[in-house]
């Protein structure tokens, strides 16, 4: 069972939890990074008329990340930390209540709906 794992920070807080075996969380890491690179490949194929039509990088990074209005290293590491974190804790407390056979996977995803 994969316990809806989104990212590696959820990787880890489940194996800190003892929800998951330490030994698995490379493989969990490594396979969430693939999905990452080739859900970023299938954008990138996506947007191919925007790539040619838009001169400005920033434009183009803008459709795989985002960037703080204020750079401040520090003051936008915290406020990651805490989104992280309140993600996971919405993880975990939806872990904890079975609210319907296989619907918690679509509630997890609800959760990180940005």
């Amino acid at each position: 069972m994969s316990l809806a794992h989104l990212n590696p920070a959820v990787t880890l807080a489940f194996a800190m939890n003892h929800s998951l075996s330490w030994s698995m969380v490379p493989g969990y890491i490594i396979v969430q990074m693939l999905g990452g690179i080739v859900g970023a490949i299938l954008v990138w194929l996506a947007y191919l008329p925007h790539w040619e039509a838009t001169k400005e990088p920033e434009v183009k990074l803008g459709v795989f990340s985002t960037a703080p209005s204020i750079p401040n290293y520090f003051a936008n590491f915290i406020t990651e930390i805490i989104g992280t974190g309140i993600l996971t804790l919405g993880l975990l407390f939806i872990g904890m209540k079975n609210i319907a056979d296989g619907l918690n996977p679509l509630i997890v995803r609800a959760l990180n709906n940005q």
